[in-house]
């Protein structure tokens, strides 16, 4: 993705708002926790944001340079199973 492609989707990320507690790891997926960190189970040099699920109908994750914590891409699944399976709460 471009640049302009990552600021259109985090544009309608809802990031304000309260976000609820979670529960372990894997309690994530729902709008109330959006904007929470994530990282990838057996990658400690991957992390993201949970962004919820996109104007696509995929499921994002903005993936995070570990040098600035900016969001450099967009990591898309096809259904909330899939990212998951690749990313826990941080």
């Amino acid at each position: 993705m471009n640049a302009n492609e990552i600021v259109d989707v985090l544009m309608d990320v809802p990031i304000f708002g309260k976000k609820r507690n979670p529960k372990n790891a894997e309690d994530f997926g729902d709008v109330d926790t959006i904007g929470l960190h994530l990282k990838q189970p057996n990658n400690y040099e991957k992390f993201g944001v949970y962004l919820g699920q996109l104007r696509n109908s995929k499921w994002g994750v903005g993936v995070k340079d570990l040098m600035t914590f900016r969001i450099v891409d967009i990591e898309e699944h096809d259904s909330l199973e899939e990212l998951k399976r690749n990313w826990i709460l941080d």
